[in-house]
């Protein structure tokens, strides 16, 4: 009986496994197809944090302050470690993906914007914030701390953003380059706290 019972769990994986190869790895449109750790995200050109904040946003490929982002739409942004009292200028570099994981049942109460990394339990809250965040390195810049995309709807149909959307926001700003099958991870020390990791398992 054992036997036969690791036959069938065998069998069940490879399935799931055949599954995953066929429609979802590699698949940008897919919201079970995460970017891969060691990816690239490349800035083509220079971005501006604005002075007292510590983000920048991005929609539709346009740069934009919190206020004026749709929050109907999906959305990423780009977070520093700290802000300052003047605006920090972000050049043109290439960040190493180090780290993936993704948030949810962060909620969005009715009629307000709220951030993706926050939490708000006053009653009436009737939306939900997914989000997908990539730990960023870049020895150039280790100031630049982690990439965030993000988008709102209802709990029963909420999904995480894709790879393709993540694109859409940020053209023409970054470039997103994957890190797929047996190719070298990019040949750049990570310091020891930012430790190499795919929490998503892909």
């Amino acid at each position: 009986m054992q036997r036969y019972l690791i036959i069938g769990v065998a069998a069940l994986l490879t399935a799931c496994h055949g599954y995953y190869q066929r429609h979802v790895h590699g698949n940008e449109n897919s919201p079970y197809f995460s970017v891969p750790v060691d990816s690239l995200l490349v800035l083509t050109r220079p971005v501006t944090i604005p002075a007292g904040t510590e983000h920048v946003f991005f929609q539709r490929n346009r740069l934009m302050h919190i206020r004026d982002v749709n929050r109907y739409l999906p959305y990423c942004e780009i977070q520093v470690s700290t802000a300052r009292s003047s605006p920090q200028t972000v050049d043109p570099d290439e960040f190493v993906i180090f780290k993936v994981y993704q948030l949810n049942k962060f909620q969005l109460a009715q009629g307000r914007f709220i951030h993706a990394g926050t939490r708000d339990d006053s009653p009436g809250n009737d939306f939900e914030v997914v989000a997908t965040v990539m730990e960023l390195y870049s020895e150039r810049q280790p100031e630049v701390r982690r990439l965030l995309c993000a988008k709102h709807g209802l709990p029963q149909s909420m999904s995480f953003v894709t790879v393709r959307m993540i694109r859409e926001q940020l053209a023409g700003y970054f470039e997103l380059r994957l890190h797929m099958g047996d190719a070298p991870a990019p040949d750049v020390r990570i310091p020891a706290e930012r430790t190499r990791r795919n929490i998503l398992g892909y």
